[in-house]
């Protein structure tokens, strides 16, 4: 019979990073966009169909956010499939000023609009900000809008020096089965995460406080008060703090040979970036919409240049995403038995060495299509016993 055991799960917890803001004042003139005379715009006359300026980051520390802040006047409100006035960081779309135009508003109200902005694509350096107007269907009118007080705020993260003696801040004793021992997934906002197999806690980083628990492992990923819980093929979005569930999906696919396959597997590290969530699993990577878990795009991993017959398997790393390409490492191999188990009777002489074909490399997708950008990879041969011809060899044991 199991019995329970008692854990002491013990963290030594300091502060190692204080948060601090920054605002870079850009361009506080007032700006046309457009192309037609608007009486109540400043100015009246549309300068152009395009805006641009120039930043420059020296050296920023981590930055834990980021978003760029405008005021807009008698921008058409969203949604809407026309006169969509976007916002590119250096030649990348940050935004549409019309989703952030409340339907009803007056052409002389004033927006403020704050556009966030992901961390990582925020290193030091020189970034381009580029605000165009958009057009009707063919191309015959151009939405004209005015805006000024242009900036960008960032929240950086500062070290602070831990002096010695360090001490123990809090200890959290923790009663379980005998499974695996409970391990810190991640810490976000003052919470630290525990997962194993049964259950994912969170925890107050400053008190140890139990904040909420809930059943059955998973794989976890942070952002901006969510937490997402990738397990097997199922996705919750839970509220960080409540451990409320926000939503769920069940995510399945069939590829014709075999069972459905699932969204993730165990230890395969979601990663966010902007609004969308990668997971990986033996054979896909799959983008999921954090807002509302729809599933954006699939990409399988189906190599053809093994030939026909056998059997091939595959597995996936951990995707890294950086901007607009999604890297992962793959490995694949191809057996071409698939025969039934052969028992080795004692004495009997050794199986032949059979051939299998391995390939192995880097794939980038695009992250906002799934299709492959580019692929490096090697292909070579191992000897091996047949996996389905390999047994236990009996011997006496007296």
């Amino acid at each position: 019979m199991l019995k329970s055991l008692l854990c002491t799960a013990t963290l030594l917890f300091a502060a190692i990073s204080l948060a601090s803001a920054t605002g870079i004042n850009i361009d506080t003139a007032h700006h046309h966009l457009g192309d037609d005379f608007k009486k109540g715009l400043t100015p009246s006359e549309p300068e152009s169909l395009v805006y641009t300026a120039t930043i420059n980051l020296d050296s920023p520390t981590d930055i834990r956010s980021a978003e760029l802040t405008l005021t807009a006047k008698s921008v058409v409100s969203g949604p809407t499939d026309e006169f969509l006035d976007k916002v590119y960081l250096n030649d990348k779309e940050i935004g549409t000023l019309n989703d952030y135009i409340p339907a009803q508003t007056l052409e002389e109200d004033a927006i403020n609009i704050a556009i966030p902005i992901h961390p990582s694509i925020l290193k030091h350096g020189t970034y381009t900000i580029k605000i165009t107007s958009g057009s009707n269907a063919d191309g015959s009118n151009y939405d004209d809008f005015e805006f000024y007080n242009l900036a960008m705020h960032l929240t950086e993260t500062e070290p602070v020096t831990l002096e010695p003696p360090l001490k123990v801040a809090w200890t959290y004793e923790l009663s379980r089965p005998l499974f695996s021992s409970p391990s810190v997934s991640l810490i976000a906002e003052n919470v630290v995460y525990l997962e194993n197999e049964i259950s994912i806690k969170a925890i107050d980083a400053n008190t140890g406080e139990l904040l909420w628990n809930t059943e059955g492992g998973a794989d976890l990923a942070y952002e901006e008060g969510a937490l997402f819980a990738v397990r097997y093929a199922n996705i919750d979005a839970l509220d960080a703090k409540t451990g409320t569930l926000l939503w769920r999906k069940e995510y399945v696919t069939s590829d014709g040979n075999g069972p459905s396959r699932p969204i993730g597997v165990p230890g395969g590290n979601p990663v966010i970036f902007g609004d969308t969530l990668f997971v990986s699993s033996d054979k896909y990577i799959s983008a999921i919409d954090t807002t509302n878990g729809n599933l954006e795009w699939r990409y399988e991993l189906n190599l053809t240049d093994f030939g026909t017959g056998g059997r091939n398997y595959y597995s996936i790393s951990s995707p890294a995403v950086s901007e607009d390409i999604v890297v992962f490492q793959f490995s694949a191999s191809h057996s071409s038995y698939t025969g039934p188990p052969v028992a080795i009777e004692p004495g009997a002489p050794e199986p032949e060495l059979g051939e299998t074909i391995k390939k192995e490399g880097l794939i980038a997708l695009d992250t906002n299509t799934g299709e492959e950008v580019w692929q490096y990879a090697y292909t070579f041969i191992v000897d091996f016993f047949p996996e389905s011809k390999l047994s236990l060899r009996l011997k006496d044991a007296f």
